[in-house]
């Protein structure tokens, strides 16, 4: 039997018992690569296999491999990984995925038993309860311990260069199986892995700090090219040449309603603090607001100390329509974002605004019918 008839059989035997994975992996493109070792999947969802390795498998692990290469994608790997070191980033998905895949794997991959994995000389623990980025993070501590050399990696770019990743694809294509994981989800129903379910929860509502997502999601955009000056490394062609750090433009909201306690507010002038610490060009339109607007400063690096003489005012019922408002008349064409800070009680606007909305809730119960949902910690 061919090797791309053995991958259909495999996809048809999920489909039958793990209909959850058996939806995502008609998504799945085989394409034989003899230039990979093993197998690898791009973030478009093209399963790049050697013939020779894939000969070597069992059809239980096959079906196991397609669901360990459907949830590096499944989990945003890819994009994910931003500037990451790729080999000990690979090590890391790896453990995650192959913690949550049931089924048989291929012989030599990173199985955790129990949900930890010995190095030799040093024990990854928890990884059930761990994010990918965190398992990086311990894995990064030991570096010079782990022996990535020989390791094949199996999250493949897109016909580019490590050297220069095109992020915008990435977000394309990760936004792309995100609506392909809710639709299954919606087929498969109570047919989902439980620990599958949680990190696909964790994903839709982070625990990272909102200023770590916020900064991730700015460091894409924050540099700009200048055409003053040349690129020589192009000549003879003409190219832009130095580039500098772009401004974080954004109006942050504060709901300063009756529901918000002072403890939640006095949370919130703190987290503002750390975001303008955070970044090196500032330009925020600082709006707080019940049910209508009450304050309305500028914040740049030079003032914004002005956030430590704020008086909060309100107190009255919550609607969120009268920032979106201001927002559409006077600073769209203008801020990269809005940041809302609230419980999530309150009037939404009909519409979704063109403009990228990030909701910092202190209550995670609370849903919201567009944007980023994002939960602040409150003491």
């Amino acid at each position: 039997m061919k090797v791309e008839e053995r991958l259909t059989k495999a996809k048809i035997k999920l489909l039958l018992s793990e209909p959850w994975f058996g939806q995502l992996s008609c998504y799945i493109q085989p394409v034989e690569d003899k230039k990979v070792k093993t197998v690898g999947v791009t973030p478009k969802g093209e399963l790049r296999f050697n013939p020779v390795f894939i000969k070597r498998l069992s059809d239980s692990q096959i079906a196991g491999l397609l669901c360990h290469e459907i949830l590096h994608l499944a989990f945003q790997h890819h994009l994910r990984r931003q500037n990451r070191d790729p080999k000990l980033f690979n090590i890391a998905a790896d453990l995650k995925v192959n913690d949550a895949v049931s089924l048989d794997l291929p012989e030599g991959g990173l199985i955790p038993k129990n949900s930890s994995f010995n190095f030799g000389s040093f024990e990854i623990k928890d990884i059930d309860k761990k994010t990918t980025e965190q398992i990086y993070a311990e894995i990064s501590r030991h570096a010079s311990k782990v022996k990535v050399s020989s390791y094949e990696g199996d999250l493949i770019d897109q016909e580019g260069s490590e050297k220069r990743r095109d992020f915008s694809a990435l977000e394309h294509y990760a936004r792309e199986w995100k609506q392909r994981v809710n639709a299954a989800n919606a087929v498969a129903k109570g047919n989902i892995p439980q620990s599958i379910q949680r990190i696909l929860h964790e994903l839709e509502y982070p625990t990272l700090p909102w200023i770590q997502i916020l900064r991730q999601r700015f460091k894409l955009v924050s540099r700009e090219r200048n055409w003053k000056k040349v690129n020589k490394k192009y000549l003879p062609w003409y190219f832009p040449g130095n580039v500098r750090d772009k401004q974080l433009r954004a109006v942050i909201a504060i709901d300063t309603s009756g529901s918000m306690s002072q403890n939640e507010l006095t949370k919130i002038l703190s987290e503002i603090w750390g975001l303008a610490e955070s970044f090196r060009h500032i330009q925020f339109y600082l709006l707080t607001c019940d049910s209508e607007i009450h304050n309305e400063i500028e914040l740049t690096n030079g003032n914004k100390k002005l956030l430590k003489k704020i008086k909060m005012q309100g107190g009255g019922g919550t609607d969120f329509r009268p920032v979106f408002e201001k927002v559409e008349k006077e600073y769209q064409n203008r801020i990269d974002c809005l940041i809302y800070f609230t419980d999530g009680y309150g009037d939404f606007p009909a519409k979704k605004p063109i403009y990228p909305v990030y909701w910092i809730l202190t209550d995670k119960t609370r849903e919201v019918p567009f944007g980023r949902k994002i939960i602040l910690k409150v003491d």
